[in-house]
């Protein structure tokens, strides 16, 4: 953090005159303790307590409860309108620091934190389930509350100062933003690597913006440009001008146009005015001006980087988006505004964030402090976002090195190393007092068990492929894609192929297109399959445009297939026991009793494994010799031991069985060992979709995706031990209904075995499935 001091981090002027006092309620609150040291929750009373509008701390809970119910709302609307049970309300200090000096951690200057009973309606929108955070029903964070010292002249009070956010950027901040990410490990590995690809290289060039020149430009020689992320909303455009009378439609490059411009000027305003036909939206503009604030000189927008009427350009152009992005300098993210008009907040006057604390006396000790409320986290302001919303815009901000983030108020930077902010100086400098500062940059948690940072950004970077990314970096992709929105259901995988491309160069790659893996990493596949909606999902219903196209673009074995939030069995969820969520993540190995799978439209065969295809090698085109498979046999048979035979799995009866016919498009072809209907029983559990499932003396639930259907068959994907000491053995089992030889999936379950010495062994059947 350095010198911290500085004329841009000084503290609050305080105004002059005398202090108000507190009410009664606030009065009794020990506001000294609870800046000084973490104080557990506590219950302070009724909201309707805390609404007199002479306290200056009262007016703090009010402002809390209209920035989370909305404009209109304060503490006495809530207090009068929800009276059954009436609001209550819960205090305690929490600091947002771990500091560690000597091999000694503390945790200094904790901030207040005020929870309410009743749910705010935007939540923790549009983010995975936290089960530490979800499963708490009655505690809900509406503030955090900070105390601003008089100055920063003292080092204790300099460890998270507060900055002043004015009504512009400082450009010369942003760019020692950029200037020290480049400094960083991951940027440095990134200009060494020679496996990005190069859009510089190919014949056609790779279009920008020259913002000194203001025209587009094709460049076949590596440059430095900024990429734009932002909503294109309703406006009109050349293509599609709509009925809107008296409104400028956008500009888009088109075959007719582009000539034009490409030329200097071609896209300055004096141009525009002269031309007097599509028009360079704010968002764009201000992007521009952005760029030459922190001299840079090109831009990529795609309204004007691809040709809109040009097929073949608008292929080449969207087959490599995840490189557009990839190779950015930075990527500008307009996460603020409901379409290219709202601008970048900064660029265009703002209202920022001046230092006007709350002043009040400690009625314990006449102590004057100056309050405020924290300024909101970069997921916060990012959630609330239309931007967050809209399914194109995921990929954007997953595939760039580095992003910073236009809210309404403030400017935030994030790397896969760190993250900065206006509003506060999060430790852009090195510190050379011995601290080691960590600093939480997501929301605030309740739960007093919580320490680390659950939630600290909206960001994380897919882009490394060199680096590797696992399954937990898929299920979490997933899990963020799933909230968001698509104009056209059937762009479900058009808007994911970016991701699912990092991931293909990461792994095993094939050359299965996304629509024959319908959105899963085949080298993945057998954990990434363990999806399941969630309560607020629905099948998805699309409209064609085209003969081909309709809802069976997706199978029912992808999570395209739904709309609304998507969660895994081998990741957090409200559902199902850490004892098996946790299980991938704590190390335990899963036997896997289906040894490959054929994907439509391939006879290729994708294994399941590294060992099966060594196991199946001798007798495959593999070309592994008989000692190498008889080695890799003895591995699997070891890893099968007493899991698969406690569980009733013969390795022998499992094949590498190809399927009867080549499979379709959107067809998936596995021989794996089931159960008929027979041979097991459903009760009704939790809900309207979770059921109860008993086969022999071995019990676990099956849960039904949406509405409750047919199931003749429970299928083994996955057999593995819980994390508890000693261990359960489970097994992770698709529901599938099955017609004429094609199986859908209706449901996923999972079954603990008996440890009773007279519980029977399954008798599993094994045959080969087409699901579709």
């Amino acid at each position: 953090m350095g010198s911290l001091c500085s004329r841009e981090c000084q503290g609050p002027a305080q105004p002059e005159g005398p202090v108000p006092k507190l009410c009664s309620s606030c009065d009794r609150l020990d506001f000294e303790t609870m800046f000084s040291l973490e104080v557990k929750q506590s219950p302070i009373g009724l909201l309707s307590d805390y609404t007199d509008p002479s306290c200056s701390f009262c007016k703090l809970i009010s402002k809390s409860i209209s920035l989370a119910w909305g404009p209109g709302w304060d503490a006495a609307r809530l207090s009068s309108t929800t009276t059954n049970p009436p609001p209550h309300l819960f205090i305690q200090s929490r600091s947002p620091l771990s500091v560690n000096q000597n091999g000694r951690t503390t945790h200094p200057q904790p901030r207040l934190l005020l929870a309410i009973s009743h749910q705010p309606p935007s939540f923790h929108l549009g983010r995975a389930p936290l089960r530490e955070v979800d499963r708490m029903k009655d505690r809900f964070i509406v503030a955090e509350i900070e105390s601003l010292p008089d100055r920063l002249e003292e080092p204790q009070a300099c460890l998270l100062p507060r900055r002043e956010v004015g009504d512009r950027i400082n450009a010369r901040q942003l760019k020692r933003w950029l200037r020290a990410c480049q400094e960083h490990k991951h940027s440095m590995e990134a200009v060494n690597r020679d496996d990005i690809d190069d859009l510089f290289q190919d014949e056609y060039g790779f279009r920008v913006i020259d913002v000194v020149d203001e025209c587009l430009v094709q460049k076949t020689e590596r440059c430095e440009y900024v990429a734009l992320s932002y909503v294109w909303g309703r406006l009109p455009t050349l293509l599609r001008p709509g009925d809107t009378t008296g409104q400028t439609p956008v500009l888009l490059s088109l075959q007719n146009n582009i000539e034009e411009l490409s030329v200097p000027r071609g896209l300055s305003l004096q141009r525009q005015a002269e031309r007097n036909s599509g028009r360079i939206p704010n968002t764009v503009r201000d992007a521009m001006e952005l760029t030459r604030q922190i001299e840079m000189r090109y831009l990529w927008v795609d309204t004007l980087c691809i040709v809109q009427d040009d097929s073949a350009d608008q292929a080449r152009q969207i087959g490599r988006m995840d490189d557009v992005y990839n190779s950015a300098a930075v990527t500008v993210i307009a996460a603020a505004g409901d379409d290219a008009d709202a601008g970048l907040s900064g660029i265009r006057p703002r209202q920022g964030h001046p230092i006007r604390p709350s002043r009040i006396i400690d009625g314990t000790d006449g102590t004057t402090l100056g309050l405020s409320l924290c300024l909101p986290s970069l997921c916060e302001e990012v959630r609330r976002a239309t931007w967050n919303t809209r399914g194109w815009t995921f990929q954007e901000q997953c595939l760039s090195r580095r992003c910073l983030y236009f809210t309404a108020e403030e400017v935030f930077f994030n790397c896969s190393e760190t993250q900065w902010r206006e509003g506060y100086d999060y430790g852009e400098e090195k510190r050379y007092d011995g601290l080691k500062v960590q600093v939480r940059t997501g929301p605030p948690w309740w739960s007093s068990k919580l320490r680390r940072d659950l939630d600290p950004t909206p960001y994380h970077y897919l882009g490394d492929v060199a680096k590797g990314l696992d399954i937990h970096s898929y299920q979490r992709a997933v899990q963020a894609y799933s909230r968001r929105e698509l104009t056209y259901k059937l762009d479900k995988l058009n808007a994911f192929e970016g991701i699912c491309s990092r991931f293909g160069k990461s792994g095993n790659s094939t050359n299965l297109s996304i629509r024959q893996t319908q959105g899963f990493p085949t080298h993945l596949l057998f954990q990434a399959i363990l999806w399941f909606p969630s309560d607020e999902a629905h099948k998805s219903i699309c409209t064609a445009n085209q003969p081909e196209e309709s809802v069976d673009s997706f199978s029912t074995w992808s999570w395209a297939s739904w709309t609304g939030p998507v969660e895994f069995v081998f990741a957090e969820s409200l559902w199902l026991s850490r004892n098996i969520s946790q299980a991938a993540l704590k190390g335990v190995p899963p036997y896997v009793p289906i040894t490959c799978w054929y994907f439509g439209g391939s006879t290729q065969r994708i294994w399941s494994s590294p060992g099966w295809e060594a196991v199946c090698g001798e007798y495959s085109s593999a070309g592994i010799d008989k000692a190498m498979a008889m080695k890799e046999f003895s591995h699997i048979k070891g890893e099968l031991g007493r899991i698969g035979m406690d569980a009733g799995l013969l390795l022998e009866n499992l094949q590498t069985q190809a399927p009867p016919r080549l499979l379709t498009f959107g067809e998936l072809g596995f021989f794996a060992p089931y159960l008929p209907a027979a041979e097991f029983r459903l009760s009704p559990a939790t809900g309207q979709q979770v059921f109860f499932l008993e086969i022999s003396e071995h019990r676990g639930q099956f849960r039904f995706d949406g509405e409750v259907k047919h199931l003749d068959k429970l299928v083994v994907f996955v057999t593995t031990n819980t994390i508890t000491k000693p261990p359960d053995i489970q097994s992770v089992l698709m529901g599938l209904s099955t017609l004429d030889g094609i199986s859908t999936r209706v449901g996923i379950g999972y079954i603990y075995y008996s440890k009773e010495p007279n519980a029977g062994k399954l008798k599993w059947q094994y045959t080969f499935f087409t699901l579709r």
